[in-house]
């Protein structure tokens, strides 16, 4: 089995304290809360997945292939956005969506809308810098991670200091989930954590990661317990 090694962040402040390769058509399904066994049907008939966002109040995503995707409840303009990556044939590697209806999405083009503007700002500056972006996240509260193929960055220092110490043990971090309550970071090596995650995602990942699935690229979760793990290769687990 391919076990992960995990590091949880000592202070738990940051939070607590402020309370495929072929393009697919997409699939959709309401507005609001997700309906998740919809969503799981959709996924039984595919039988693969490269990533998700998971909400309680605004809905769904689940990505597959180049711009594939199964959504259920998610706000309107991110569907729109989805719709016109697809129509275009543009590849969607990763989305945010916070539980206020702010997202961003990562992929052959970037598009976000209710981005903090710190978050924003570093985004272009790293795009300046010939940097390729490959995750953002942030949540309601302002708290960011902005992901390229040459560094990192995260707008509190506690954090960024927690990825860096990460990084120099486990090597690249290939994606950060922030959420209200907590955070997780997916490397080549391991993973970190802090806040509230969900304790059968940690138990999934220190015990019982399948053989079918290997090192995550993504792993993401809600405040309300529901999370996705996925490889490279779009083999997944997900729990929702």
């Amino acid at each position: 089995k391919n076990i992960l090694r995990r590091k949880r962040m000592k202070n738990n402040i940051l939070f607590f304290a402020f309370t495929g390769l072929l393009a697919l058509y997409p699939v959709c399904a309401g507005w609001g809360q997700a309906d998740t066994r919809y969503i799981s049907e959709e996924l039984n008939k595919i039988q693969r997945c490269k990533n998700m966002a998971l909400t309680r109040n605004q809905g769904m995503v689940a990505l597959f292939g180049s711009n594939g995707h199964i959504t259920s409840g998610i706000p309107n303009t991110l569907y729109d956005k989805l719709k016109d990556f697809n129509n275009r044939g543009l590849v969607v590697d990763d989305i945010c969506l916070t539980e206020n209806g702010s997202w961003y999405i990562v992929g052959d083009e970037l598009s976000g809308y209710g981005v903090p503007a710190d978050i924003s700002n570093k985004i272009e500056e790293m795009l300046n810098n010939q940097e390729r972006i490959t995750c953002v996240s942030f949540n309601d509260r302002g708290r960011g991670v902005v992901i390229s193929d040459k560094s990192f960055w995260a707008n509190d220092r506690d954090l960024h200091n927690y990825l860096a110490s990460l990084s120099k043990e486990y090597g690249y971090i290939n994606s950060v989930c922030i959420t209200n309550k907590g955070m997780i970071a997916c490397l080549n090596g391991g993973y970190g954590c802090n806040g509230t995650v969900p304790d059968t995602l940690l138990n999934y990942l220190d015990r019982e990661l399948s053989d079918h699935i290997g090192i995550p690229r993504y792993i993401k979760f809600s405040d309300w317990g529901d999370w996705f793990v996925a490889d490279s290769y779009e083999n997944y687990q997900a729990y929702f």
